[in-house]
């Protein structure tokens, strides 16, 4: 009984994954674009990514949603992706992620994670035309990549110290509104995933 319970929940998550990636891929041809253009930070006129591997720009999607709901735009991550039956979100952040006074531009990170992974999908759901209730959304298996600039992490005891605290607070979402985070390098990043297909 409990295996086709199991099974029966699992399917309905694929399920949900997949049409949601059906409708972007209908209706937001446009925002698929590089991991390259997708990671540029237009303030300091720099790339976190050189990779050309196409991805969806999830934080255009979800400013169109708002705009065409007349609605205030909220946080959201950079990309997103599905890989089997999970959801991928990646953030790309070009600063000092690890200081310890920039409190509040981690703050930022937590807020796209929750208000873009949880209710933005919930709305992009619901435009797919799937009948999905919130928590349906929040049980979706979700991972979570914030990739930093590998440039501005200084190797000191200091930053080090910050840098597992920053993890630790990231934490605290494991296992809630998604299944894993991941903070990675920015060098990190475009060696892992520089042979993967990420949207096709």
């Amino acid at each position: 009984m409990k295996d086709a319970i199991h099974e029966e929940l699992q399917e309905t998550k694929e399920k949900i994954s997949e049409e949601i990636k059906r409708y972007l891929n209908k209706n937001y041809q446009s925002n698929i674009k590089s991991l390259k253009d997708i990671s540029y930070d237009k303030e300091n006129k720099e790339y976190l990514s050189n990779l050309e591997t196409s991805c969806m720009s999830y934080d255009d999607v979800i400013k169109d949603i708002c705009k065409k709901d007349s609605i205030l735009e909220f946080a959201s991550p950079d990309a997103i992706f599905f890989k089997n039956d999970i959801v991928y979100f990646i953030e790309f952040k070009n600063a000092k992620i690890f200081d310890k006074y920039n409190k509040e531009y981690r703050m930022k990170i937590k807020l796209k994670l929750v208000e873009g992974g949880c209710i933005g999908l919930y709305k992009l759901a619901n435009l797919a035309g799937i009948a999905v209730e919130f928590s349906d959304i929040i049980k979706l298996k979700k991972k979570y990549l914030v990739v930093y600039n590998s440039d501005k992490a200084t190797k000191n005891a200091n930053n080090i110290r910050n840098h597992l605290r920053s993890k630790l607070a990231m934490q605290q979402y494991k296992g809630t509104y998604v299944e894993d985070i991941n903070i990675i390098s920015s060098t990190s990043f475009d060696s892992t995933y520089k042979s993967k297909n990420l949207w096709n």
